[in-house]
């Protein structure tokens, strides 16, 4: 089977996703090539993954409509001088051809995301505003797909209501992780890692790790440990992403901003850090809680996405994303017994492996291309 595979990141979110679909492909002897439309070329895989790169600027306002274009010219140029069997694409593109079975796997909506965007000044109108443009493009892929993919049931729930005409398409298939590269460390390796990270081995650091921007929660988030930090100050807030905020959070005397850290060592984070922590105002199936809970590491979220679903524990989940509720949440975390900490580990990573290893859910992807080729 040859496969044309199309992504506008590679990084986080959907790019880790797209990362560890691709390494379990690569290994699979049914898949004999695969055509990656990226932003960038990868190492670490066979000669039947070919890289065709997509250079992308900007915001997103620029790079939807920009990936949208040139993946169809790159597209149309790879099927001129070769048979394709189908095209997986994981975010919106501006082709069709009724010979070329096309599955679209959403990672997330226009519509959801200006819908759920709290904010209200003049540059969150701004955005909105061109989420509500790119509606268009979900509904177009939606429309000129065979199968469309949804790593969030919540988001899958909604689209049947409001794609519903294309509601038959529909399958179900979460979000993955590679949990024989996010596990638990041992102890003398996660002290080490502390030492390379300059974190002090007696404080408490809960993470953080995403975007800073305020529709993450972020802002909130550092405004909470701020007042935590009057009662406890063992608690410190490490924060792993880029964005906006960037600048008014790693100010406060009470974060260790480590920047972008590559996706490949992000074990090493959540292994150095006590707790994880989701403040999102919206998402849909966060990879991030994922990959801590493989970690073996507590989480907290605000019920967001399919977070509810992933944890699967009432005790930690914030049932709305305002200051109240999530220093409540975080106060109940801090006061937790070492013997309790150490349980709730255990309990997600056994979950993550029995119901979220990359290995299980690509073989259930592979079906989808054997039914749609």
């Amino acid at each position: 089977m040859k496969i044309i595979m199309c992504t506008r990141d590679l990084d986080y979110g959907a790019g880790s996703y797209v990362k560890m679909l691709l390494k379990e492909l690569d290994k699979n002897d049914e898949i004999k090539k695969i055509y990656v439309i990226a932003p960038k070329k990868l190492d670490g895989f066979s000669n039947k993954v070919e890289f065709f790169t997509v250079k992308l600027f900007g915001n997103f306002i620029i790079k939807i409509p920009l990936f949208s274009f040139k993946v169809r010219c790159i597209i149309k140029n790879i099927i001129a001088s070769e048979k394709i069997d189908l095209i997986h694409t994981h975010h919106s593109m501006f082709f069709r051809n009724s010979k070329i079975p096309i599955i679209f796997t959403v990672h997330s909506l226009h519509d959801l995301a200006y819908r759920n965007n709290p904010f209200s000044n003049l540059s969150m109108t701004f955005v909105k505003m061109f989420h509500i443009i790119y509606e268009f493009l979900d509904y177009f892929q939606m429309k000129n797909s065979n199968k469309i993919l949804f790593a969030s049931k919540k988001t899958m729930e909604y689209s049947e209501g409001k794609y519903k005409k294309y509601s038959q398409k529909f399958i179900f298939y979460p979000n993955f992780v590679d949990t024989t590269l996010f596990y638990p460390f041992n102890l003398k390796i996660k002290d080490l890692l502390r030492e390379k990270y300059g974190l002090n081995k007696n404080k408490k650091y809960l993470l953080f790790v995403g975007r800073l921007e305020p529709l993450k929660g972020v802002s909130n988030l550092a405004n909470i440990i701020k007042e935590l930090k009057m009662k406890n100050q063992n608690i410190e807030l490490l924060i792993v992403g880029d964005g906006p905020l960037k600048d008014q959070i790693s100010r406060n005397d009470f974060v260790k901003y480590l920047g972008k850290i590559p996706h490949h060592i992000m074990s090493e984070i959540y292994n150095v850090s006590d707790f994880f922590v989701l403040p999102s105002f919206y998402e849909n199936s966060p990879m991030t809680i994922l990959e801590a809970m493989s970690c073996g590491l507590p989480v907290i979220s605000t019920e967001v996405g399919d977070a509810k679903s992933i944890i699967r524990n009432n005790d930690m989940l914030i049932k709305k994303p305002d200051s109240f509720s999530i220093k409540n949440k975080l106060e109940f975390l801090f006061g937790l017994s070492d013997t309790r900490i150490k349980d709730i580990g255990k309990i997600n990573r056994k979950r993550i492996i029995n119901c979220y290893s990359s290995k299980k859910n690509t073989n259930k992807i592979l079906k989808v291309y054997r039914d749609v080729s």
